[in-house]
């Protein structure tokens, strides 16, 4: 990347595309400006997949977690309720 571009913060298209070779198109071995624009596309659309299904995962761990934090809840509640009637028991006789 030359002194100007890293200056203005902007990036390259060949640091965006990383090593990936221009074999088909014009004489220089170029690929077409749409060509270009469409990879770069593709490439934006795959790291939005990958971060959404990061999300879904991350959500659906914390829902687990919830899940099973209420089921011990519950479970004590149970228990405690069980040994109250068992003192109540207990203490009438």
């Amino acid at each position: 990347m030359s002194n100007a571009t890293s200056q203005k913060g902007l990036i390259s298209l060949s640091d965006l595309l990383g090593p990936m070779r221009f074999t088909s198109g014009d004489s220089t071995g170029l690929k077409t400006h749409d060509t270009v624009w469409r990879l770069l596309d593709k490439k934006k659309k795959k790291k939005k997949k990958k971060k959404k299904k990061k999300k879904k995962k991350k959500k659906n761990k914390k829902k687990k977690n919830k899940k099973k934090k209420n089921k011990n809840k519950n479970q004590k509640k149970k228990k405690n309720n069980k040994n109250k009637k068992n003192n109540k028991l207990f203490s009438m006789s």
